[in-house]
């Protein structure tokens, strides 16, 4: 037998050893797609259903960081400009202090800040050394960059309360989410909120969630963007001491005017008017200062490690920020089709991965990895920002016990769904993958574990 019908061979026992363990009775109306690519030839080494369109949950982040990191490049910030409408005449303002949104989803976020309120500290710092002393105009939100559309059309009502679920803004701040503290609840009793964290003014709870004997919580906050009125439902650890859940805030750009206006009053600076968010382009006379981000390679990172939903989504909208969802993603796949990747199985309705109806192919997947590591401007930088598994962000405990090969790999799992997609490397050659599972009846727990020991297996024979 010839080599090539040897190769030949072993791939089809493979492909039907991997398609017979995922055949038991919890795989029985799933879909299972994977592929993997060897980077240096880009020919396939393995696949099953790799053109198939499945549910990639948050390892379709990958493709959002690649495509931000090719088309911004990775030293890109976000600035948010202080104005002014008009020259200070001692020490008066007689015109709008104003606030340019450049869509920044790190202002006070606890990810890259101790003090999340650090920003409002050197922004009335800079206010005052401008000599202003009195505003006679508003605090005005100029926030014309982003289409205004904060939630993409296809995300479920369960999410879009919670903080894993917030709306993208021009001007996003504390991570766009608050905390809510309960008093201990008794099993059965209904829990009651001890704090909230930011404060919220107007923001008001009507509590259905009750103390449970479970050790973690099953609480849901359901309430929409510029809605106060919040409902939360399920369950919370009973006899807990200030148990947090955290939600979504339903208007930060008008929290954060809020709070930079109080603290202009408490530091001694006079405010006539109100705070009033604009979606159209403010005119301003006065550069106050300025406030840039951490790199996009460091945003992108925090994406990758922490699934991050929130920067996803704030990375996407920054490749075309007058675009809408559709637009964006019509732009997106244009861009991938001029590097010469087919771009049909691809349906993305958002960045994040969080809509269930985001479908791609691991074929797609691995086109753009491959791509990223040997074309790809931002390749190097790219790869950077995918954890190790067994050592790193959420894929610390994935493969922990695996020795024959390094893997980067980014996980996404939603309700009966689990991927993960990444690079393998092995004896001085790179490989890229991306396997997906879809509509599985057993736990998480248990097709991780499939997916752990089919991965360790294939890896073998690599």
């Amino acid at each position: 037998m010839g080599k090539s019908g040897f190769i030949i061979i072993s791939l089809i026992f493979f492909a039907f050893k991997c398609h017979s363990q995922f055949q038991t009775e919890e795989y029985q109306h799933a879909s299972l797609g994977f592929s993997v690519v060897d980077v240096a030839t880009g020919k396939s080494v393995k696949s099953l259903n790799q053109d198939k369109s499945l549910v990639p949950a948050s390892t379709l982040k990958l493709i959002t960081t690649a495509t931000a990191l090719e088309k911004l490049g990775k030293d890109y910030r976000f600035k948010t400009e202080v104005l002014a409408s008009a020259m200070p005449v001692k020490g008066v303002l007689k015109g709008d202090l104003i606030i340019k949104g450049g869509g920044d989803p790190t202002l006070g976020s606890r990810y890259f800040n101790s003090n999340i309120y650090s920003f409002l500290e050197d922004w009335v710092t800079a206010i005052k050394n401008k000599g202003i002393t009195e505003i006679k105009g508003d605090i005005v939100a100029d926030l014309s960059l982003f289409y205004p559309e904060p939630i993409p059309s296809r995300w479920i009502w369960e999410d879009i309360g919670n903080y894993y679920g917030a709306g993208v803004y021009p001007l996003s701040c504390f991570d766009n989410y608050y905390t809510l503290t309960f008093y201990p609840a008794k099993v059965g009793a209904k829990a009651r909120v001890a704090s909230v964290d930011p404060q919220i003014k107007g923001m008001t709870f009507n509590i259905e969630a009750v103390g449970s004997p479970l050790i973690r919580d099953s609480a849901y906050i359901y309430g929409g963007p510029f809605e106060l009125q919040r409902v939360v439902r399920g369950s919370v650890p009973a006899n807990k001491i200030d148990f947090p859940i955290k939600g979504s805030i339903p208007d930060p750009p008008k929290v954060l005017l809020e709070m930079l206006k109080e603290k202009l009053l408490t530091s001694g600076v006079k405010v006539s008017g109100d705070v009033v968010l604009s979606y159209n382009p403010v005119q301003a006379g006065l550069k106050i200062t300025e406030t840039l981000s951490p790199s996009l390679h460091e945003i992108a990172e925090n994406v990758n490690f922490n699934s991050n939903n929130l920067f996803a989504e704030h990375l996407f909208r920054a490749l075309q920020p007058d675009g809408d969802i559709h637009q964006i993603t019509n732009d997106l796949k244009t861009f991938w089709e001029k590097r010469g990747i087919p771009t049909a199985s691809c349906f993305m309705y958002d960045g994040s991965g969080l809509s269930p109806s985001d479908a791609v192919s691991a074929k797609f997947m691995t086109d753009v990895l491959v791509y990223m590591a040997t074309t790809g401007r931002a390749g190097k930088p790219f790869m950077e920002t995918i954890p190790q598994a067994g050592r790193e962000g959420s894929v610390s405990y994935f493969l922990r016990d695996l020795k024959s090969a390094i893997v980067l790999a980014k996980s996404g799992s939603m309700d009966n769904t689990r991927c993960y997609a990444g690079y393998i490397k092995k004896d001085g050659k790179t490989f890229a993958f991306s396997i997906m599972v879809n509509k599985f009846t057993c736990s998480q727990k248990k097709v991780i574990q499939d997916i752990e020991a089919w991965l360790s297996q294939m890896i073998e024979t690599l």
